[in-house]
């Protein structure tokens, strides 16, 4: 049987030409988690009845007056191999439930591939991360979200793998799966808590900014205001010291000139006495 494939390569997703309602399915999703193809939602969940019904048989109604000879019915029972696939596949619903897609009116379910892998699986998983690391112009180094896309459905197909050959190993590593992306949404968590909390204190900062800011420009106005007083009051200072000082200067001049008005009277007065006493001694030296 002919099987085509989509023009990329690394496509996961196959289709049959004998598929009757292939033209009207919408365009594939690429990924590297490898996905049966796609089925209407209605017709899923039809056959997921007849496949429980069917999983847990016939249920069995006795007549109310059974015949004495009648023959046993014996309810079918599931081989192992059927059930153990039965099982692998609910668990990968689990693990990767299935996506849907939405075209119009119509809802598309796409499940999660539970065909047996081989270490060809391996090699193309690897190609095809390669590839959309190129394709999508993923950066090798530090944080791309692009990279972390590729390399979480990379994580979930060895995951689906693991899962098909072991469920056991499979959910514990789901588990694991799951614990990682646990811790990096409460890392994100953290980061834009930080981030807000940041804002809040930036807003609150420049809020303060605002307010100190202005008492600046206040105490500024103030500060030029008392500036101004200080240079009038230091120039009446200086004016009244100057006229004080000119007063004292005309005092001092005026004393001075008093003292020495006094001191040529009492000159004058003393030459003045001592003539009267050389008069009053000339006659008394002739007698």
């Amino acid at each position: 049987m002919q099987v085509n494939v989509f023009q990329n390569p690394y496509c996961v997703i196959e289709r049959k030409p004998e598929d009757k309602i292939h033209r009207n399915k919408p365009p594939p999703i690429v990924s590297l988690l490898k996905y049966e193809n796609l089925v209407l939602k209605d017709q899923k969940d039809k056959d997921f009845k007849e496949a429980k019904r069917d999983n847990k048989g016939k249920k069995l109604v006795e007549p109310l007056h059974r015949p004495r000879y009648s023959i046993p019915v014996i309810p079918r029972i599931k081989p192992p191999l059927e059930e153990n696939k039965q099982r692998a596949e609910d668990i990968l619903d689990d693990i990767l439930p299935p996506r849907e897609i939405v075209d119009g009116k119509r809802v598309w379910v796409q499940r999660v591939s539970s065909a047996p892998v081989g270490p060809h699986e391996v090699a193309r998983l690897k190609d095809q991360l390669e590839f959309q690391m190129l394709q999508r112009d993923a950066f090798k180094q530090g944080l791309c979200p692009t990279r972390r896309d590729l390399y979480e459905q990379c994580f979930d197909e060895l995951v689906r793998q693991v899962a098909v050959t072991c469920a056991e190993r499979g959910l514990l590593l789901a588990r694991v799966r799951n614990e990682i992306r646990t811790t990096i949404t409460a890392y994100q968590a953290l980061y834009e808590s930080s981030i807000g909390f940041g804002m809040r204190k930036s807003l609150e900062s420049a809020s303060k900014k605002a307010a100190l800011e202005a008492m600046v420009a206040k105490l500024e106005e103030e500060n030029t205001q008392l500036e101004s007083e200080l240079k009038e009051k230091s120039a009446q200072y200086e004016a009244e010291l100057n006229k004080t000082k000119d007063m004292q200067d005309a005092a001092q001049k005026t004393r001075e000139e008093e003292i020495c008005f006094l001191m040529k009277g009492n000159h004058d007065i003393k030459d003045q006495y001592e003539d009267i006493i050389s008069q009053c001694m000339a006659p008394a030296a002739a007698s």
